[in-house]
């Protein structure tokens, strides 16, 4: 693995047969499969570290009828996921490039698991529409097992983007979802004190020997994964390279302007170039254009403004903005002035717990907080801004935000504005500056809910997919729990995004289309540069990854095969 660091600081050649732009899931399976069908790869990346976006998510891919499910038992077919994406895009359905993810998403990862370093495992978790036709209770979606960081070595092991602390590493501590009951566990358990414990003596060591812990789990262990089978399939590999523009010769594109260390060059390329280069999200310009004029927060990587995009219009390429959502809406907080991810938090596995729910500047509930479709109904009701609040038993077993569980960093948070508190509810809604009367009516008509282990309102806590993100220890509902417990805190949300939905349009080999629907040779995008499949409606967990990797496999294919 020494030749990997070799790579980002020695040009050995100025000519490849593809160069791939972006380093998150898409571009890191575009050029791992291009270099293992014999095609001679390049990959950049414009910041110093190799898996963008990626690295922050859960890793998860979302793929029907894959042979896991098959080995556990579970039934599935491909026409049954057909029916299932027709029955929640309907109008929104691009029909032939579906068919083509279908045809294409066991066969990206049978490879992947037959040729490369990445694994994965199904999960028990529902699709995000379990009443629509074709829904599946558990098995689509694949995770991907921990990885031992140390096989990379230590200044490989380095440039991979580091987790966020907010989603998987309080501390930098890395911990997988079957980590997360010893953590709420932590002092009611010695099994689970001595399963943390044990990480965070790993973690202590890994710190100490490189700097960052070692232990990779979901999004950094999918990145660690298939950096480690891009570099043993022979990818080179050059960070600290931003790409700037395509060059076409005689009608396809023959090469890439780049700059690295200081110097700007033009790489040639024979066969094309595949744009992953994450999208615009972090671009506060495109955001505002696509919400029309109104300011969107994000959980992007910061690089991620359009490179890909503004490349490919100047050649001619088109991105579309026809889809149900304009971008893959979150629910989002973050420290009051600071601009750094790492003080945003995604709220997307605490919105269930007990003991918690979410009122709109009016101080009333508007939707079911415990559904992965929760920024939807939040967007529907037209809300931007909004708080969620807990008791204090609740914030202190589970963590809220930014918030770890126990608490043990609530005091800092509180001096930075994040968590504002208060002895009484009525106190808290003076102090967020919600109606008291209706904020204090909302909570006494939820903790009748919870009670009786009901959610009259909304239906919380009524399917298998709420429960999931809920304490199956709690009763009589694993999602439902009264505020009762003094005193009471409040983060503010805002309607935010981990993504846009515009990109390239393109074709069923992946080739970016003009205006007149033709392919540009040469040119290929996947990921995140590409027109969402899923139109900003999601199907389950991991449906990005899953987008972004089959296209960027087929990408790949098409390139080694012409």
């Amino acid at each position: 693995m020494d030749q990997i660091n070799r790579r980002f600081t020695v040009m050995s050649t100025r000519n490849f047969d593809v160069i791939v732009i972006g380093s998150g899931s898409a571009g890191l399976t575009a050029a791992t499969v291009a270099a293992k069908l014999g095609l001679k790869t390049l990959l950049v990346e414009k910041s110093a570290y190799f898996g963008g976006t990626s690295a922050w998510s859960g890793g998860n891919c979302w793929i029907p009828a894959n042979a896991s499910m098959k080995e556990m038992g579970l039934s599935d077919s491909i026409a049954e996921a057909d029916r299932y994406a027709t029955g929640v895009l309907g109008n929104h359905m691009q029909r032939g490039l579906f068919d083509v993810f279908l045809r294409n998403c066991n066969a990206m990862i049978d490879f992947l698991a037959e040729r490369t370093h990445v694994r994965f495992a199904p999960l028990p978790v529902p699709d995000w529409f379990p009443n629509n036709d074709g829904a599946k209770m558990g098995g689509r979606a694949l995770a991907p097992l921990d990885f031992d960081g140390r096989e990379l070595g230590l200044a490989n092991l380095r440039v991979i983007q580091p987790p966020l602390a907010s989603f998987n590493a309080p501390m930098g501590m890395m911990i997988s979802l079957a980590d997360l009951p010893h953590v709420t566990g932590l002092f009611r358990s010695l099994k689970s004190f001595s399963h943390i414990a044990g990480i965070a003596c790993r973690y202590a060591t890994d710190r100490l020997r490189f700097g960052r812990g070692a232990r990779l789990t979901m999004g950094n262990a999918l990145v660690g994964r298939l950096l480690k089978s891009a570099a043993d399939a022979g990818v080179t590999l050059w960070n600290d390279t931003p790409a700037s523009e395509l060059v076409r010769e005689g009608g396809r594109v023959s090469g890439v302007v780049i700059n690295r260390g200081g110097e700007t060059m033009t790489v040639k390329v024979s066969r094309g170039v595949i744009l992953a280069s994450g999208g615009g999200a972090a671009n506060p310009a495109l955001r505002k254009r696509h919400a029309d004029g109104s300011s969107v927060m994000t959980l992007v990587a910061p690089g991620n403004v359009g490179d890909g995009l503004r490349m490919a219009e100047t050649l001619g390429g088109v991105v579309t903005h026809e889809a149900a959502q304009p971008f893959v809406w979150a629910v989002l907080s973050s420290v009051p002035g600071s601009d750094s991810p790492q003080d945003r938090c995604l709220h997307f596995l605490d919105m269930g717990k007990p003991g918690r729910l979410i009122v709109d500047p009016a101080g009333k509930r508007f939707g079911n907080e415990a559904t992965p479709m929760f920024p939807t109904a939040m967007s529907k009701a037209g809300v931007q801004t909004g708080w969620l609040i807990a008791d204090d038993r609740s914030l202190r077993i589970y963590g809220m935000g930014l918030v770890w569980p126990h608490a043990f960093n609530l005091s800092v948070l509180k001096r930075r504005g994040y968590v504002l508190s208060a002895p009484t509810l009525e106190e808290l809604a003076e102090r967020i500056g919600v109606d008291a009367m209706t904020l204090g009516s909302t909570v006494e008509r939820f903790n009748r809910f919870a009670e009786r282990g009901e959610d009259a309102d909304f239906n919380r806590g009524a399917t298998p997919l709420d429960l999931a993100g809920g304490d199956f220890e709690h009763t009589p509902n694993a999602s439902l729990g009264s505020l009762r417990k003094a005193p009471f805190h409040a983060i503010k949300i805002d309607l935010g995004n981990i993504g846009e939905t515009s990109g390239l349009r393109v074709d069923n080999k992946a080739r970016v289309l003009d205006s007149q629907l033709a392919p540009i040779i040469g040119l290929y995008a996947c990921g995140m540069d590409m027109a969402s499949l899923w139109s900003g409606v999601p199907m389950g967990p991991g449906s990005n990854h899953a987008h972004n990797m089959t296209f960027a496999y087929i990408a790949a294919r098409d390139l080694a095969e012409n």
